[in-house]
């Protein structure tokens, strides 16, 4: 359960990061141009945390 955890913790703050990462390149400023980013990020999450479990 604390292996389930940590990546959960890990895979959040990947995306938070992702998240910044992306608006500040693009420079956007308002709550829909960040969300639309946050999605983007999930997105990148997401198949990161697939193919890692295709992998291991």
């Amino acid at each position: 359960m604390k292996e389930k955890n940590n990546e959960q913790i890990f895979f959040d703050m990947f995306e938070e990061v992702a998240t910044e990462s992306i608006a500040e390149a693009r420079n956007v400023y308002t709550y829909e141009e960040i969300d639309g980013c946050y999605q983007e990020a999930k997105e990148i999450a997401d198949k990161v945390r697939n193919h890692l479990r295709e992998i291991l």
